[in-house]
């Protein structure tokens, strides 16, 4: 799975979105299409067929849907009402989406309030030696942070309570 990082690694990002795109997002989408290495993957139930950009891709699945996924797929009985609290599944994306990001080195999760710029600027094969990365250095960001995909990495959420 894991390919030789003298190599750029390879990457995809992961957003679960529901409810109406915000304004902004037209915007969002240009700077990931400006960031052409890093693939994305938005889980969503907004409409996305206008939306054309190389490196993302868009996966179709309602409120329900999704709740059924996280449960089965993460043995939970998870439920919201905010969509706020998606993001507390962020950590668990690992383990939730094993089969999407099986092909890439490294996994993370996103947010579409963010115009990213050129990540592999800042990003480079350096800080790739890493497990973890992350814009913050006291704790794991919520707007952006990747992880190396190992299986350890994958399952490390249920290591805490």
């Amino acid at each position: 799975m894991t390919k030789n990082l003298s190599a750029e690694p390879s990457i995809v990002i992961i957003i679960d979105y529901f409810g109406a795109w915000p304004v902004w997002f037209p915007l969002f989408l240009e700077s990931c299409r400006y960031n052409p290495t890093i693939n994305w993957i938005i889980h969503t139930d907004c409409n996305f067929n206008h939306f054309k950009i190389e490196n993302v891709s868009f996966k179709f699945m309602t409120k329900d849907d999704y709740v059924k996924n996280v449960n089965k797929k993460l043995n939970l009985d998870f439920t919201f009402s905010n969509n706020y609290k998606l993001c507390d599944l962020k950590p668990m994306y690992g383990k939730l989406y094993e089969n999407e990001i099986k092909n890439y080195d490294f996994y993370g999760y996103g947010d579409v309030d963010i115009i990213y710029g050129n990540i592999t600027n800042f990003y480079t094969k350096n800080v790739f030696k890493h497990f973890v990365v992350s814009t913050h250095v006291w704790c794991i960001s919520g707007h952006l942070a990747l992880f190396k995909n190992t299986k350890w990495i994958r399952n490390s959420f249920k290591r805490f309570k």
